[in-house]
């Protein structure tokens, strides 16, 4: 009887949708079956009792009685229900906390005895991150029937970390399409955020408790760093005859009253909505918190904090109760508490008695005479603290005079100040240099290395003004100030430390290649050095021992530092060569040798960018490329390379290009695979350049390499992005080449035959393969990267076509007419087919829309390819359980029933569409339901 239950309440939500408003007595009656469902105890009623319930609460009136007893044992029966176990019914969980929280006036003592165990183990440990956020978003439903239960759930909230690690998904389910993943300590932590949205109304109803929650709520933010409660210093402070205890939580020390109260934290949001209540809330709310705080087991020293804060600032209000705390012995010693406790004894001194200052005054002056030496310090500072602020006219004892006058001798009268203040500032450059050196042994206060780091401070403030301006007069006093640091650095006669002649030569070398890199730079010019004369001084640097070798396992990325000085050479020699290369020869043997430095980053510098010696050497630009081809040894800078510097020329010189190709495929197999991203750069940039060699200028000699990997490969992915604009050559109404498109085309279709064969291959090697070993893995990243390749297979045809329309990006349609779309859908039905049967749910949502984007092309050819794609590759996917696989289905259905109606005459096109919309029917959509139920009238 379950599924019927669900078909007849789905209708039933339909008639709701149609008929606005729906009268309180057919709500009640819905609600009333539902409960009699919940009361069966039976799981199959559950999601009929959901989606009955979710649509009460959008039409009902909730301040109906019969109603409202209804619905609140309908929803308990269905929390019930979601908790007995069957792993489908507690995906109702969420939905069914949230019905009850707002039933909760239904019956508070029997909602309260559900919703509690959420709070309690075992169940707190396991589901948390799931319940709690939806408890929370519910308590200000609680709120006005059950007080007391909205503390503890505050209390447990913000005294508990999250219980458990681990992703979640956002929506309770991972979408195939889209999955947008969290995890359950930020689940959890929007749980507290929920609590957040809620306490003000708390506070302004509920005073008294709201402040417990706030007090609870602050101590347990402050241990939510993995601290045990003991290790928070408590204080037991007595005052006349009672005593309250009060707890440091390390959130007062710097300035509260700015308008983010504690930088942004959960604990400065809970003090903020506090503080907020305690400006504008009447004077018996105000005396209520200051009763309430009093009384809880322990205080929060933050709360407080907030209380003395704005008590300061309404006298008289609470006087009586906040003198006699705020004056007690030790009260402003407490962490966090200095400095507000200080401002309201020196708010309220005026209008407290002579009795009670002269017993405070005397209170100070005895600690300050004190036998004990830390206890005269600690009431020396807390006294300088009030004396700095109060007047002396308020002061009765002699004592306390003498004391300020003393205090003010010693230069200890300095404020009121926060216990911490919080500076931000940048350090120039040369700052920065000097504690990395200092970090790095130099004794940064003494000669030599003083004279060398003053020198590179005026060596940054020239570098800096000419890296930014580079005019022709900063370049000039760039050199000359590298001259003089040179000069500076030869004529020492005990040289400097290590570190800071690193950095000394480092940043020199930066300074040289700025100069060599700038088109201002004229060495015709005496402002500027000769070309001899900075090529003296590179000669030099170039024998630097920096950057020292690192092995594959340290160099993580093609990167390098500011003192890495070969680096720098070797750009400066490149730089030097593009414009001086045709009248110095020589340059372009220095960028020679720099291809046989030891370090890759060093080589980088000339091999990815040799491009630039086109027009200046052009066979020796060759030279020096296949140098590169048959040397270089590191993949990641033959990455660069390939995708560089040898791909920008490929289009001019095929020939050349491709026997270079060939050269680094024999060296770099195409089908060598890796986790390492540097590792895989060679990999990707081969498989573009090969493919646009082949697809634009029918070259085929590399691509045979290409044909003879079997299964997919990283490569492929490079391989597929190059494809968009040629897989669309022949619609675009110009002379392009068709056998580009055609050659487009086969590699598009060879891809996805690559990846289609890898699937059942990868997917049962992961099967029989031992869980955790080698094989298990790579056979799940090979499963995954074949799904990921049809999924970029598709991509270039559905955003290439024009179907992804998006105002803020814009695309170029490349099929703009119905005859396009059909002659695309001709060419490509192959392909298309091959991925509707192998991709995964976000390949078919792809191919589905870009199925409707050329549906005007052959409206009857489209719908039946959909038609069978849903029922068939879709459904084992579960395609139709994916809400945005839905709203386009639906779409599609309602175009196709508006525009192509006459199609459904064929009653085997007819049976199809039945199909397709009870198949998303059943899983449980309403929209598609709505369709299946309207379809009769609509093929009238």
């Amino acid at each position: 009887m379950g599924p019927i239950f669900s078909k007849i309440v789905r209708f039933a939500e339909l008639s709701f949708a149609l008929n606005s408003p729906v009268s309180i007595s057919v709500c009640t009656a819905w609600a009333m079956a539902a409960a009699v469902a919940a009361d069966t105890e039976q799981r199959e009623y559950a999601d009929g009792i959901r989606i009955i319930l979710q649509t009460l609460v959008q039409k009902a009136n909730f301040t109906d009685a019969d109603f409202l007893d209804s619905f609140g044992r309908a929803a308990r029966g269905l929390l019930r229900l979601s908790w007995l176990g069957d792993p489908q019914s507690t995906l109702f969980s969420s939905s069914a906390i949230c019905f009850v929280t707002k039933s909760f006036g239904s019956d508070p003592a029997a909602s309260r005895f559900l919703l509690q165990q959420i709070l309690q183990e075992p169940r707190f440990s396991e589901y948390a991150h799931n319940e709690a956020p939806w408890l929370a978003e519910g308590v200000k439903h609680i709120v006005p029937h059950d007080p007391e239960f909205v503390t503890s759930v505050y209390e447990t909230l913000f005294g508990r970390s999250a219980p458990s690690d681990g992703d979640s998904w956002i929506g309770g389910s991972v979408s195939r399409i889209m999955p947008l993943r969290s995890n359950r300590r930020q689940d959890y932590e929007h749980g507290r955020w929920n609590l957040l949205q809620a306490l003000p109304e708390f506070l302004r109803a509920f005073p008294a408790e709201a402040t417990r929650a706030v007090n609870a709520a602050t101590i347990g933010i402050a241990l939510s760093d993995g601290q045990r409660y003991a290790e928070r210093l408590a204080h037991v402070v007595q005052y006349d005859t009672q005593s309250i205890n009060i707890v440091e939580d390390g959130l007062s020390y710097t300035d509260w009253r700015g308008s983010d109260d504690g930088m942004g934290s959960q604990g400065g949001d809970v003090l903020s909505a506090l503080v907020s209540f305690l400006v504008a809330c009447q004077p018996d709310e105000f005396r209520h918190v200051v009763i309430t705080a009093q009384r809880v087991e322990v205080g929060a020293a933050s709360v407080w904090a907030r209380i003395f804060g704005i008590g300061a600032e309404r006298p008289g209000i609470a006087d009586d109760l906040l003198w006699p705390i705020a004056s007690a012995h030790g009260v402003v010693q407490i962490s966090g508490l200095a400095r507000d406790c200080t401002a309201y004894l020196s708010s309220a001194y005026a209008t407290a008695s002579a009795e009670q200052r002269s017993a405070f005054e005397h209170r100070y002056v005895e600690s300050v005479h004190s036998t004990d030496e830390d206890e005269v310090a600690r009431a020396r500072y807390y006294a300088a603290r009030l004396l700095s602020v109060l007047g002396d006219e308020f002061i009765v004892t002699d004592a306390f005079r003498d004391l300020k006058v003393q205090l003010e001798a010693a230069g200890l009268l300095t404020g009121n100040r926060p216990a911490m203040t919080i500076e931000t500032r940048w350090d120039v450059a040369s700052d920065v240099t000097e504690s990395l050196v200092q970090r790095l042994g130099a004794n940064v206060d003494e000669v030599p290395d003083r004279l060398v780091l003053d020198a590179l401070r005026a060596l940054d403030a020239q570098f800096n003004e000419a890296f930014n301006n580079p005019e022709f007069e900063s370049l000039a006093r760039l050199w000359t100030q590298v001259v003089a640091t040179v000069g500076l650095i030869d004529g020492l006669v005990v040289s400097a430390h290590e570190a800071t002649m690193h950095a000394a030569w480092g940043k020199i070398s930066n300074a040289l290649d700025c100069i060599a890199g700038a088109e201002l730079y004229d060495p015709a010019n005496t402002a500027h050095p000769t070309l001899a004369l900075l090529l003296g001084l590179l000669d030099r640097l170039v024998e630097s021992q920096h950057p020292e070798p690192r092995s594959n396992e340290e160099r993580i990325t093609m990167s390098w530092g500011n003192w890495d000085v070969r680096v720098y050479m070797a750009s400066s020699f490149m730089n030097l060569a593009c414009r001086f290369g045709n009248s110095d020869s020589t340059l372009l043997d220095r960028i020679e040798v720099m291809l046989d430095d030891e370090e890759p980053t060093v080589r980088h510098q000339v091999s990815g960018y040799l491009n630039r010696l086109w027009d200046v050497d052009r066979q020796r630009m060759w030279v020096l490329m296949t140098k590169v081809a048959h040397q270089e040894a590191e993949r990641c800078t033959m990455g660069y390379f390939v995708g560089g510097p040898l791909r920008s020329v490929s289009n001019v010189d095929v020939e050349e290009a491709e026997h270079l190709l060939t050269t680094i495929i024999q060296r770099f197999p195409l089908a060598s695979e890796s986790d390492s991203h540097k590792e895989r750069k060679l990999a990707q940039a081969l498989g573009s350049i090969v493919t646009a060699l082949y697809v634009s200028q029918d070259r085929t000699a590399c691509f045979t390499h290409f044909q003879n990997i079997a299964n997919a490969s990283d490569l492929l992915l490079s391989a597929v992005s190059t494809l968009r604009n040629a897989l669309f050559f022949k619609y675009q109404d110009t002379d392009s080449d068709a056998d580009i498109q055609d050659r487009a085309r086969e590699v598009l279709g060879q891809v996805v035959a690559a990846a289609a064969r890898s699937l059942p291959v990868a997917l049962s090697n992961f099967n029989t393969s031992e869980e955790g070993s080698d094989q298990h893995a790579a056979s799940q990243r090979d499963y995954n990267l074949a799904l990921m390749l049809i999924y970029h297979c598709i991509n270039q045809l559905y955003f290439g076509s024009g179907a992804y329309n998006s105002s803020n990006v814009q695309h170029e349609a490349m099929l703009n007419t119905a005859a396009h779309k059909r002659s695309f859908l001709v060419d490509y039905q192959t392909v298309l087919f091959e991925i509707g049967q192998s991709g995964g749910p976000s390949a078919i949502h792809y191919l589905v829309q870009l199925y409707e984007y050329i549906a005007d092309g052959d409206p009857a050819a489209v719908f039946d390819e959909v038609a069978a794609l849903l029922v068939g590759p879709a459904a084992r996917e579960q395609y139709h359980f994916e809400s945005l696989g839905l709203d386009v289905v639906v779409r599609i259905v309602r175009r196709y029933l508006a525009d192509y109606r006459e199609l459904f005459e064929d009653p085997a096109r007819r049976s199809a569409l039945f199909n397709v919309l009870e198949l998303f029917s059943n899983a449980g959509w309403p929209q598609a339901l709505k369709l299946l139920y309207e379809l009769p009238d609509l093929m009238r």
